[in-house]
């Protein structure tokens, strides 16, 4: 039957025994914390609650992690419920990370692939709660039967999401959520005013650690806009040129691997993982892109093929980001890899027509992110953003308006993919993965502005 987590937050002191004891009882595999305590209000911001969470893996019923490995290095324990990983199968890749809102699976830069808690599977086993629930010392974690109950669901601090957490809070009693004044530090001006950007934790995901994966989607929406325009219209392809270009998405896709050697593993999970169908259809695309260009032997089935399997690649690479895509409206963004290909592909083939309904469709897309941006007081980056927009509307006035010739068209192509280049470098920073300490600031900053507005 499946276990769960127990948690009266009222009891928790944040002494950290659980943790203590959770590296203990695990020091062979460990070599990161998997479990932390997370205070909520750390500030003693007054009239706000102030609390601890103590959290690991909740060994979901439904976990993404699972779902989401593309090498089925995860499974879930029919017994316990107990979430696994096994090393040997993990590739490193990081999107569990991604996935999960919880933090749970830790990537280990020393071994490259991924570590998490196993819920003491061997003990649960065995008759026995885990190691940290025993080592509480004032009984605020403890193990119980899970039930789809709902009751992580109000937790603040604690996201909500449909994965079914098997973790059961018992939550603030009436007296604890409105605390007494305390002396409190750190605050530079009127508490009502008080900013959370001191405690905002570190992003997951930036242009500067993702600089490999930004670099091989702009190659490959590229290289089927191109040569989706070679099928269709004719467009010339030098084959050693293109030949290279996929050649070199590889090596890029192959540098954000942890474990490298275990790269085939990558296919394995086309089922659930939008990762494995990434890998899949791009290399199905390159495959057959390279098969019609280089050989006459079914060149006219490859030729298709390639441009079903270039989109088909393309719309997995976009799903596959939607998990870090929390800031952004809809979830989607203006350098939506299958967007940008429609739009280049109309630049390639000189098709006013297309140029204009997907241009306007992108910069649509990007000015109202930007006014969200905005009004959220994030920073919209006015030079950044300008050179941008520029780059995308001058394009669509001159392919409307004028007749192309060679040198112009080269161009143009070269300052519409700049103003791509920068879109996509612009959405990884744009990125964001929740976690624990992401959403106690979240929910935080909620509270303020309500206090704000009714004081």
């Amino acid at each position: 039957m499946q276990k769960s987590f127990l948690f009266d937050i009222n009891k928790c002191t944040g002494c950290q025994a659980c943790i203590i004891a959770c590296s203990t009882e695990n020091y062979a595999q460990q070599k990161i914390n998997w479990r932390e305590v997370h205070v909520y209000n750390e500030f003693h911001i007054p009239e706000l609650p102030s609390f601890n969470l103590s959290l690991a893996c909740n060994h979901c019923a439904e976990p993404a992690c699972l779902s989401a490995c593309p090498a089925r290095a995860y499974s879930k324990d029919d017994e316990t419920g107990a979430v696994l990983v096994n090393q040997e199968h993990c590739i490193g890749c990081k999107y569990c990370t991604w996935a999960c809102p919880y933090d749970a699976p830790k990537f280990n830069h020393n071994s490259k692939v991924i570590e998490k808690c196993t819920f003491c599977n061997d003990r649960l086993k065995s008759g026995k709660d885990p190691a940290c629930v025993v080592a509480c010392p004032t009984g605020s974690l403890q193990l119980t039967n899970w039930e789809a109950n709902g009751s992580s669901r109000d937790v603040q601090g604690f996201t909500k999401s449909d994965l079914e957490p098997a973790i059961t809070f018992i939550p603030l009693r009436e007296g604890y959520k409105i605390p007494e004044m305390v002396e409190t530090t750190g605050l530079t001006e009127s508490p009502d005013l008080f900013e959370l950007n001191s405690s905002k934790p570190d992003k997951k995901i930036s242009l500067k650690s993702e600089w490999s994966l930004a670099a091989f989607t702009i190659i490959i929406f590229v290289m089927v806009s191109w040569f989706t325009a070679h099928v269709v219209k004719g467009v010339t392809i030098p084959p050693g040129f293109f030949l290279a270009l996929g050649a070199c998405a590889l090596l890029l896709s192959s540098l954000h691997l942890g474990n490298k050697l275990k790269a085939y593993r990558a296919v394995l999970n086309f089922k659930s993982s939008w990762l494995s169908r990434e890998i899949v259809f791009v290399s199905a695309f390159l495959f057959f892109s390279s098969t019609h260009l280089i050989s006459n032997q079914f060149t006219e089935y490859a030729r298709w093929a390639a441009v079903i399997s270039g989109f088909a690649g393309l719309y997995s690479i976009d799903m596959l980001y939607r998990v870090a895509l929390t800031k952004i409206p809809l979830h989607f963004h203006s350098a939506s890899t299958f967007l940008t290909a429609l739009f280049l592909f109309g630049i390639f083939t000189m098709s006013p027509a297309l140029i204009l309904v997907f241009g306007i469709i992108k910069l649509t897309f990007y000015i109202y992110r930007k006014i969200i941006f905005y009004k959220n007081n994030c920073d919209i980056l006015p030079f950044v953003s300008g050179l941008r927009i520029l780059s995308g509307i001058i394009p669509v006035i001159v392919f409307v308006s004028v007749q192309i010739s060679g040198d112009l068209f080269a161009y143009i192509v070269m300052g519409v993919l700049s103003g791509e280049i920068i879109d996509r470098c612009e959405f990884y920073n744009e990125l964001e993965i929740l976690t624990p300490k992401q959403q106690i600031t979240m929910d935080l900053e909620k509270e303020l502005q309500t206090k704000s507005a009714y004081s």
